[in-house]
């Protein structure tokens, strides 16, 4: 049988006192396969601890969203960045 993936969501843990990369290590000795939605700086570190990024965010914000037509323009161009860094990075959204 199949062992199922499992990923930490970065925002849970973040930000808790413990330093980042230290975190990204015990996530992999843990045996975790990947991180949800840490910070785009993090990425290297993740990947260079043979962890995958397992999501990303659409776009930038919660509190102001496509149900508000101002927001359209600004939110596609968003959600093209995104896209475009899930295909650099194999982010499987």
């Amino acid at each position: 049988m199949t062992r199922p993936k499992a990923s930490l969501t970065w925002w849970s843990f973040a930000d808790r006192g413990v330093e980042p990369h230290d975190l990204i290590r015990a996530v992999a000795a843990m045996g975790y396969d990947g991180i949800e939605l840490a910070e785009e700086a993090l990425w290297p570190a993740i990947a260079d601890a043979g962890l995958a990024i397992a999501t990303h965010r659409g776009h930038d914000t919660l509190e102001s969203g496509l149900n508000q037509p101002q927001n359209h323009d600004r939110i596609e161009g968003e959600l093209l960045r995104s896209i475009e860094l899930a295909q650099r990075w194999r982010i499987p959204i």
